[in-house]
C-alpha cells in the first residue's frame, strides 16, 4: 500500500485486458462481489508480472497483489508498521491481501477462498 500511488500513476489496465489477465486466478466478477474495484494495473514482482488491485470494501480498502501462476505454500501472515497481510493460494496462482485492519484482511481472504 505504501507504493500504491506510484502504481496508480503508472496507469490502470482497460477492463477487458484485466479480465483476461486475471481470469485463471481471480475473476473480476468474484472481486466485484466483495467490493468496488478502484484500480488494476500490472506490477513487476519477483521477475514476473503480478497485478496490483485496490479494492474498496465496506470497512475501508485493501490492496491485493494477484500472482497468476505462482505457487503459494500454506497461508502466510505478516504484520509490519501498522499493516497486515495474508497470502493465500487460489486456483491458478496466489493473492496477497494487505490492509490496515487484520479483521478486514482476514474477511477478504475468506471471501476470496469461497
Amino acid at each position: 500500500m505504501k507504493d500504491e500511488a506510484k502504481s496508480i500513476m503508472m496507469g490502470a489496465m482497460p477492463r477487458e485486458r484485466a479480465v483476461r489477465a486475471l481470469a485463471a486466478t481471480l475473476p473480476l466478477d468474484q472481486l466485484e462481489r466483495i467490493g468496488q474495484i478502484r484500480h488494476i494495473g500490472p506490477c513487476p514482482f519477483n521477475g514476473v508480472t503480478a497485478y496490483h488491485v485496490v479494492l474498496g470494501v465496506p470497512q475501508g480498502k485493501v490492496t491485493l497483489l494477484v500472482m497468476p501462476g505462482a505457487t503459494v505454500r500454506p497461508e502466510r501472515r505478516a504484520r509490519h508498521e501498522g499493516m497486515y497481510a495474508t497470502v493465500i493460494a487460489l486456483r491458478g496462482g496466489g493473492v496477497g491481501i494487505i490492509g490496515t485492519d487484520a479483521v478486514v484482511v482476514d474477511s477478504v481472504a475468506g471471501a476470496l477462498r469461497a
